[in-house]
């Protein structure tokens, strides 16, 4: 999506559904993206045209082609006088507020009044504005969330957005990348980390980019900052575990082209069809187009982690750069994480004492014992929470005391002339 005021990527916050139905592992979904360029200078809803001034003896509606000039007055579009007679409304004119809106592409205006020497042009063309840009349908799947992954917990998606090409290629896409580019998360929560390719990029011009020359790939490896392209040594890699370090580096790609048969091959720079070869393993051109492995727990050391895409870092391509930031789980969530283990720990040897002796009386025949010792406890219970209501009642009676007679103490004298009166009711 396009950049919003903030320069930041536009974007939408959209709760997912869960999958509905106990027998169903995911639901497929259709998604559509309507790519909208809008203009407030000419509106769409249904009072618009009357507001306008352009529909004063019509019925409202919609702004709509009803509204379109009949005849093409741009042949002299300074000279404003020039409308023809037989428009019902002036395409050219100023409306009820004021302001000049003609009705056809790439107007000139005269605010000023003063004809050619004040004459501002308008570079606005309906074929580009105010209108949907781009429609886009997508398909995809919810899934049931996996098991071992807890209810309550969060989990946060990665993914990567983008096609084959530098900015002008990849047009009207947008060139790879990480998205989000930075994430934070709290210890105890999962990353999803999941992407696709595609084999069929058109090629235009050429298409640049590393590897195949119609083809997505993406990778995930760490660096040791945002501004260095080669990957730590395995030794120092502190995110993913050195199995993990290797599927997300190479996305298995030469157990995928063994599969088939094939071996990587080395190559170095310049190498007679080294971008394209699918044994150049190097640029992941056997690779899967689609990664999708479980969601990650983050059980990492807090800190910041910092990652390039070595297949997209393509200097055409702009730098493919993440940064994931782990924090410990807030002191909030760990004290209500302590209460509730507590809690369940003694709520359930309760349980279990109570069902225990239950039995015990069950097999003996001493139910008579069970129901008298329950109702001791129960007795027990609500003395114990008697005297903690007594405790706090005669602490709020004790402390209203000292600050009854401490604000006695501090009282002034009445001055002569004063005189202290106190009412009693009869």
């Amino acid at each position: 999506m396009s950049l919003s005021l903030t320069h930041s990527h536009t974007h939408t916050h959209r709760t997912i559904p869960k999958v509905p139905g106990k027998k169903q592992d995911f639901s497929t979904c259709v998604f559509r993206i309507r790519y909208n360029i809008s203009t407030n200078d000419y509106g769409n809803d249904e009072t618009w045209g009357s507001y306008m001034g352009f529909d004063d003896n019509k019925e409202e509606g919609p702004f709509d082609a009803r509204y379109n000039c009949k005849n093409n007055l741009n042949k002299d579009p300074v000279n404003y006088d020039n409308a023809n007679s037989d428009d019902e409304i002036s395409c050219v004119g100023a409306h009820k507020d004021g302001n000049f809106r003609p009705r056809f592409n790439r107007p000139y205006v005269d605010v000023f009044g003063m004809g050619a020497d004040s004459a501002l042009a308008i570079a606005l063309n309906s074929d580009q504005s105010g209108r949907t840009f781009q429609d886009r349908s997508h398909v995809f799947t919810i899934s049931k969330r996996p098991k071992g992954v807890p209810s309550h917990a969060t989990i946060w998606n990665l993914n990567f957005r983008g096609r084959r090409g530098n900015i002008v290629q990849a047009y009207p896409a947008v060139e790879y990348d990480f998205v989000p580019q930075d994430l934070s998360v709290n210890r105890g929560e999962y990353v999803h980390f999941q992407w696709t390719g595609s084999d069929f990029n058109a090629a235009r011009n050429p298409n640049n980019a590393e590897g195949w020359q119609y083809s997505d790939r993406h990778n995930m490896v760490e660096v040791k900052n945002m501004n260095q392209q080669f990957p730590l040594a395995k030794q120092n890699m502190k995110f993913f575990k050195q199995d993990n370090a290797l599927t997300f580096a190479t996305q298995n790609t030469a157990s995928h082209l063994k599969s088939k048969g094939g071996s990587c091959k080395t190559f170095k720079n310049g190498d007679a069809n080294e971008q394209n070869d699918p044994k150049n393993c190097g640029k992941l051109n056997f690779a899967p187009a689609h990664f999708n492995p479980l969601p990650m727990e983050i059980t990492q050391s807090t800190g910041t982690y910092f990652f390039t895409d070595t297949r997209d870092n393509n200097f055409s391509n702009r730098a493919q750069k993440f940064v994931l930031t782990v924090h410990d789980v807030p002191a909030w969530q760990k004290a209500m994480q302590a209460i509730g283990i507590t809690i369940g720990v003694f709520s359930g040897i309760g349980i279990f004492v109570v069902v225990a002796y239950l039995g015990y009386c069950w097999y003996h025949n001493r139910m008579d014992e069970f129901y008298c010792k329950i109702d001791q406890v129960m007795t027990c219970l609500n003395r114990c929470c008697c005297w903690c209501c007594n405790v706090g009642t005669n602490k709020n009676q004790k402390r209203g005391g000292r600050s009854k007679r401490k604000k006695n103490k501090g009282m002034s004298k009445p001055l002569i002339g004063e005189v202290d009166i106190e009412v009693q009711q009869a």
